[in-house]
């Protein structure tokens, strides 16, 4: 399912209006709300949970993307329609592998100290550093040297061109830090007993592990087209819906970016909240990693894929707020070309539910581990590696076709599959390499402790 991103904000923070988009369709979805035009002396705005780390190298998640994203700022800059563009440097190519990055003249970090080349590559460099076994060092794998070329001037060079390098000088890798800085707060950097130094608009108060991380208006940054009306936000964890909803029908949380709230309903009859859909950036996938038994063969798969009920699943678990896939893919993702890829997304099918070319799939599937079997000379009652391949295609038949003959299209999942097992042999069991360990059946909201979390259920194989 792709994830439509709700933006909740209470009214009386100043926060955006509902653009009225509805989650029909990606071209009715707003890519940011309008812009305040009052101050506000603090935001409370939650996020899934607690902030770990205040370092970029260890960003790689919601909660600190979102925190250091006000604190630091990056090489090139990513707009809010998915667009990139200078940052703090412009960038310009002398050929395909020559990566020329002009730093803008007059950028300071909070302490009043001026960015320099040596910053620069000093931040790049922690990216790729062992000793400190950041997040990113997949992102420079090309990367043959970084280097400052003049005294405004970082150039890196690469192994071969790189289309996808470029794009993230705009995130979390491509993020300044302050050199001289940094190294004299060792291993403290980012973490609670420590400080950091930034050039953003916003610049750090206090890390308080299980309260909030507390940052404040940097009233002398270095841009002065951007003057933020917010004088403090206070970001934190909020891992609870309940917990969460309650602050923000009662002002304790002014803002979050929801996926999955299994209290959205409640919030939308509020008139004390605002909500505004947005273009998520992720899909939830069933993911097979163990291609073992029945499936290693990719009918069965495919006779899975087709019993899904993705509908389903987008009404009881996203109350609605997601879209149907038809790449692993989606729209929010598309961040040039996007008129190319849009026409190219809209043309494919969508991934919809078919219980009768999944009973096809089954059906193929055991005539081809039957005539395997006799082919090796199997015979009834033998234990076989194959037996649970064999086994799991007669469920599969069996749920299929009683489902179908019932008329129970609207399950969540088609078949409800708990333990799937070959035939039994005379010690009662498969053998285990021939054994598929259990496909949890996927809970309803309200049906135990995970309701809400899908993914723990879905790629549980």
């Amino acid at each position: 399912m792709i994830a439509i991103v709700a933006l909740l904000a209470v009214v009386v923070s100043a926060c955006g209006r509902s653009s009225g988009a509805n989650n029909s369709g990606t071209t009715q979805l707003a890519v940011t709300t309008k812009a305040g035009t009052k101050p506000v002396d603090k935001v409370v705005w939650a996020v899934y949970r607690d902030v770990n780390s205040l370092d970029p190298i260890y960003a790689f998640d919601y909660p600190e993307n979102t925190t250091d994203s006000l604190l630091y700022e990056s090489l090139l800059r990513q707009g809010a329609d998915g667009s990139v563009g200078p940052g703090l440097a412009t960038l310009t190519y002398t050929n395909p592998t020559t990566l020329v990055f002009t730093l803008k003249s007059g950028v300071t970090f909070w302490d009043g100290n001026p960015l320099t080349t040596d910053d620069v590559v000093y931040s790049l460099n922690r990216n790729i550093d062992p000793a400190l076994a950041g997040f990113y060092p997949a992102v420079f794998t090309r990367v043959q040297s970084i280097a400052a070329t003049a005294s405004n001037q970082v150039t890196i060079t690469m192994k071969q061109a790189d289309y996808w390098f470029p794009p993230e000088m705009a995130s979390i890798p491509g993020m300044i830090v302050e050199k001289k800085f940094t190294q004299a707060q060792g291993s403290n950097y980012g973490t609670p007993a420590g400080k950091i130094m930034g050039t953003g608009a916003f610049k750090f108060q206090s890390f308080t592990p299980g309260v909030a991380v507390v940052i404040v208006r940097n009233d002398s940054y270095w841009n002065s087209a951007v003057k933020p009306l917010v004088r403090e936000i206070d970001i934190k964890g909020a891992p609870n819906d309940a917990s969460l909803t309650s602050a923000l029908l009662t002002g304790g949380i002014n803002g979050v970016y929801a996926q999955s709230l299994t209290t959205l309903d409640q919030l939308k009859g509020n008139k004390a909240v605002t909500l505004t859909y947005g273009p998520g950036w992720y899909t939830d996938a069933f993911i097979v990693s163990d291609l073992k038994g029945a499936l290693g063969d990719v009918r069965v798969r495919q006779a899975l894929s087709l019993a899904l009920d993705r509908k389903g699943l987008i009404d009881a678990i996203y109350h609605g707020t997601a879209l149907l896939p038809k790449w692993i893919s989606n729209p929010g993702t598309f961040g040039y070309g996007k008129s190319v890829f849009q026409a190219a997304y809209n043309s494919s099918p969508d991934m919809t539910q078919d219980l009768a070319k999944a009973k096809q799939h089954v059906e193929r599937a055991d005539r081809h581990l039957h005539r395997s079997r006799r082919a090796q000379g199997g015979r009834r009652g033998d234990r076989h590696e194959g037996d649970a391949a064999f086994g799991l295609g007669q469920q599969l038949h069996q749920l299929l076709h009683r489902s179908q003959g019932q008329g129970r299209t609207r399950r969540l999942l088609h078949p409800q599959l708990r333990r799937l097992r070959g035939p039994r042999g005379a010690a009662g069991d498969v053998p285990h390499s021939g054994r598929l360990t259990e496909l949890r059946r996927l809970r309803r909201p309200g049906e135990g402790s995970e309701c809400g979390r899908p993914r723990q259920d879905l790629q549980h194989v």
